[in-house]
């Protein structure tokens, strides 16, 4: 309930994903030899990798009253309601393919659409919304450095913007203790237009 804005966000994943999905050194700075693939909690071992699922809204989804027109608005967005989800492939920053785009900015696979087949995931009802169980994808796998610069790199990117409905944090883990299997689904959302 902390995070309240964009570099909130930002923030929380660099400074608090990256360290509680991975095992950090020991105490004494040792390093945690054999718990590769551990969350930071030493017992639960991630099945797979963690990733990071964005939702988006369609622009201009809703209809500006005219008198708000003159006043020079533009654009509008409404709830995504599944029906006003963006389903496209983008280039970084969310432009659509152009020739004045370099094409490095258009491979990104972090803003390419997953449908849910892709992801083998479910529609969920939030707070504010319903989601479908598609998305924009980043995989959280690899070193911790590694993923530290990829996240960097993406918040440079504008991943997130005033399209940005919901973001969810998604894994699974199981734990030997106690012999069970858990799925995590963290959800961050947000009001149209962003906030």
């Amino acid at each position: 309930m902390q995070i309240q804005t964009e570099n909130d966000f930002w923030n929380w994943t660099h400074n608090v994903v990256i360290q509680e999905t991975r095992a950090q050194n020991w105490y004494n700075g040792d390093a945690a030899y054999g718990l590769r693939g551990f969350l930071n909690d030493r017992n639960s071992r991630m099945m797979g990798y963690a990733i990071l699922r964005q939702v988006r809204s369609q622009p201009n989804t809703c209809v500006i009253p005219v008198g708000m027109r003159k006043q020079n608005i533009t654009s509008c967005v409404y709830y995504s309601e599944y029906i006003h989800e963006e389903r496209g492939d983008f280039c970084t920053k969310w432009r659509r393919r152009a020739s004045y785009i370099p094409d490095e900015e258009c491979g990104w696979d972090e803003f390419s659409y997953k449908n849910s087949a892709e992801l083998k995931s479910f529609p969920i009802v939030g707070k504010l919304d319903g989601y479908g169980g598609g998305g924009y994808v980043v995989k959280l796998q690899g070193r911790a450095e590694e993923l530290s610069e990829k996240l960097k790199d993406l918040q440079q990117a504008e991943w997130t913007d005033h399209l940005t409905r919901a973001i969810f944090l998604e894994f699974s883990i199981y734990n030997a203790n106690v012999n069970l299997f858990g799925l995590a689904r963290i959800m961050f959302e947000s009001i149209p237009g962003g906030g």
